[in-house]
């Protein structure tokens, strides 16, 4: 899913590198010689924490409640989000297998506003999904927007889950990953990722 988000873009910066040669020939011997010389300016890469930020409710600066909490059994559930940007992680508790599941404001996603480069005025955040590494399931449906109090630059990002099959060990923790890639006009289109890891684990209550 794409969606076009209000924040800003970026201004990448090349490695660049200067080559310069010189010749010459010497005296009446036929003797030459030859010089080189070099010299480099490398610039330093941009991150998609420059662009955008990943929050957590207790790592959210604004203060917004509301986040998702875990499915437990008992007690008191905790909050499923924990970090922020590429040290946020996603725990959602237990699910039932052939049962839907949508866990609103999981994070919220946040455009940093004016945007590092003046030029960029409107970017594209695409999410895509990756499977449990260890058995190749995804119990992740589908991933949706939400925009937070009317904001065009702070977004929910609700996640839906659904284990359909047996082929979903009861007992057994899955962590599939949302993958949230943001683009604009000319840019990499692999270059400003954030992986999101998930928890999940499959339960009969």
């Amino acid at each position: 899913m794409r969606r076009h988000l209000r924040l800003g873009l970026l201004a990448l910066l090349a490695l660049v590198s200067v080559l310069a040669l010189a010749a010459g020939s010497a005296n009446r011997s036929g003797a030459s010689f030859t010089t080189t010389s070099q010299s480099a300016v490398t610039a330093s890469a941009d991150t998609i924490s420059r662009w955008i930020h990943l929050w957590s409710q207790g790592t959210d600066p604004s203060h917004l409640t509301g986040y998702a909490t875990q499915r437990v059994q008992s007690g008191t559930a905790p909050l499923c989000a924990t970090g922020s940007d590429q040290a946020l992680v996603y725990n959602v508790g237990g699910i039932r297998r052939a049962t839907a599941y949508t866990f609103s404001r999981a994070f919220t996603l946040e455009g940093i506003i004016p945007f590092p480069d003046s030029g960029i005025t409107t970017v594209n955040v695409d999410y895509s999904l990756i499977a449990d590494a260890a058995t190749g399931r995804q119990p992740i449906s589908s991933v949706t927007f939400t925009s937070v109090n009317g904001s065009s630059s702070k977004y929910g990002v609700n996640v839906l889950l659904n284990a359909p099959t047996a082929s979903f060990a009861v007992g057994n923790t899955y962590t599939p990953k949302i993958r949230l890639t943001m683009t604009f006009t000319g840019s990499p289109t692999t270059y400003y990722i954030y992986d999101v890891p998930v928890s999940v684990t499959i339960v009969t209550w």
